[in-house]
């Protein structure tokens, strides 16, 4: 009986041997990590020295945090794009970004649960990188700004992205101007505004120009932050601006008082029906005035007049518009329809007729918030690439002229195509996300390619 004790108590003391043993190395191997605790509102430039690196990162949040990423990489040969992954504390992943079409890739995403949450940035080639952390419903490293206010700043890195907060009520219609100061090459400011709870309110973007404006009435009260970034080093200027507040009630007594007036000669019953009259066309006007209230009205009047035109999912892009309209959706969501509206130059009509073609095909969803309508892919996997790629017949004429010439200049395809050179640019710039041509800058002028070319 002894010697079984005997036995037991050496099992006992080797198995408590080898659990410290364990111990010990997933500490060291907790200490070795090369993981970077990141700060939001911070830039880390690092590089990739070998195809098969990537660069870890840590960082902590709550449950309901609005996390953006965004990378850029650069100093490098041939083709490197970048990726982007986000992994929740159990290890999945709840965020992926890459792209082939540029340098830079951007993710961001509610985030599911409290905890630390790892990145990893990784890309097709030997480059150095700078990447970008930000929390949009809580800001990190931010400016706090007031209306009236010019703030000048720099972007010293490529992913940076300046950020500014600034308090305002619902109703608000606010405006931010963005312009670019001692760039040099071809540079394009971007602008966004994010609501309290980091949902995207607007977003704006130019490749024609060194400024950009952008202007919103704003949904709720609270504090609102803004993202100002540029595809270059610079130098920049941003205003911010309260041009009114939509909704205003009446100011003085004196307007009150001859309002008022008005109905001294009228009875009770014309009283109560001028009244019902009065209440229900404002409420119309109200409801109709926003962008879910446009949505429900357009769809009210879809079932006045059926819908009889039917479009399959292989003639969807047919239409240069909605293409547009899903890229946008695509790129940036959730995306408000306002911004669509604005961003995509779309009429009401236009914006439900191909949003109503394209929630047929379960190609995007919309969810309301307040009387706000937002847009969304579908949740199902993306449309091949094959289905982007399609021409419009502008762009297959750019492409023609630039396979004739090529190095060709973009005032040389405005004088031959005869169009206005803001149409050549946004085309141009399709067709080099498509991956049909490539660019050389050579000072200030920008020189055109087919891909093929080398």
């Amino acid at each position: 009986m002894k010697k079984y004790n005997l036995i037991l108590k050496l099992c006992i003391v080797l198995l408590v041997t080898f659990l410290f043993f364990q111990l010990i190395m997933l500490i060291d191997i907790v200490e070795s990590s090369d993981s970077i605790n990141v700060e939001f509102g911070i830039t880390y430039n690092e590089s990739i020295k070998s195809l098969a690196e990537m660069g870890s990162y840590v960082f902590s949040a709550v449950a309901g945090d609005v996390v953006l990423v965004n990378m850029r990489v650069f100093n490098f040969s041939g083709y490197v794009y970048p990726r982007v992954e986000v992994f929740a504390p159990n290890g999945s992943r709840v965020m992926y970004g890459h792209t082939s079409v540029s340098n830079g890739v951007s993710v961001r995403e509610l985030l599911p649960v409290s905890g630390e949450y790892t990145v990893l940035a990784s890309s097709t080639g030997v480059c150095e990188y700078s990447i970008f952390f930000q929390r949009l419903n809580n800001p990190g490293a931010f400016t706090t700004v007031n209306f009236g206010e010019t703030r000048e700043s720099s972007i010293k890195s490529l992913a940076e992205m300046g950020s500014y907060v600034f308090s305002a009520v619902a109703g608000d219609v606010v405006l931010v101007n963005m312009h670019l100061v001692n760039a040099s090459g071809y540079m394009e400011p971007g602008v966004e505004i994010l609501a309290p709870n980091g949902s995207r309110i607007v977003y704006g973007e130019t490749s024609v120009s060194r400024e950009i404006s952008v202007r919103e009435s704003l949904p709720v009260n609270g504090k609102y932050t803004v993202l100002a970034s540029s595809t270059g080093i610079s130098e920049y200027s941003i205003f911010f601006q309260k041009l009114g507040s939509e909704g205003e009630g009446v100011d003085t007594q004196e307007e009150i008082k001859e309002n008022i007036t008005i109905f001294e000669d009228i009875s009770v019953i014309e009283i109560v029906t001028i009244s019902t009259a009065v209440v229900g066309t404002s409420a119309l006007v109200i409801i109709a005035g926003t962008s879910l209230g446009k949505y429900k009205f357009l769809s009210f009047l879809s079932l006045l007049g059926p819908l009889y035109l039917r479009t399959v999912k292989d003639d969807v892009f047919d239409n240069q518009k909605r293409l547009t309209m899903y890229t946008h959706i695509a790129e940036h969501q959730p995306v408000v329809y306002s911004e669509i509206k604005k961003t995509c130059n779309l009429s009401d009509g236009e914006v439900y007729w191909h949003a109503h073609i394209m929630t047929q095909l379960d190609m995007i969803r919309m969810e309301r918030k307040g009387f706000h309508l937002f847009f969304y892919l579908s949740g199902r996997p993306r449309l091949s690439p094959e289905e982007f790629i399609r021409l419009t017949d502008i762009q297959q004429s750019l492409l023609d002229r630039i396979k004739e010439k090529p190095s060709i200049t973009q005032a040389e395809l405005v004088g031959i195509l005869g169009l206005k050179q803001q149409n050549i640019s946004y085309n141009l710039l399709k067709l080099e996300e498509k991956g049909k041509i490539r660019t050389k800058i050579d000072g200030k002028v920008k020189y055109y390619y087919p891909s093929e070319e080398k």
